[in-house]
């Protein structure tokens, strides 16, 4: 799962785990990736500006240690 934190904006990733994301409102966001079994991973300070198309770095996510307690989602990526 793909979500723009304050926003209602989430999306899923495709099998090669790219996204596309249409209508968020100019302004500075966070995004977090989480999946199923994996640590979430935010990126911080992603400034959305109007009418133009912007690329995050690549989402690493690291497998949950078993005695972790870690987020429940339901993603492939």
């Amino acid at each position: 799962m793909i979500e723009v934190l304050g926003t209602n904006h989430s999306t899923v990733t495709n099998s090669l785990g790219e996204f596309f994301l249409q209508g968020i409102t100019v302004g500075n966001y966070s995004v977090t990736a989480s999946k199923t079994n994996y640590v979430d991973a935010t990126q911080t300070d992603i400034t959305v500006v109007a009418n133009q198309e912007i690329a995050l770095e690549t989402f690493s996510l690291a497998v949950c240690p078993s005695r972790m307690n870690c987020r429940v989602s339901s993603l492939v990526f």
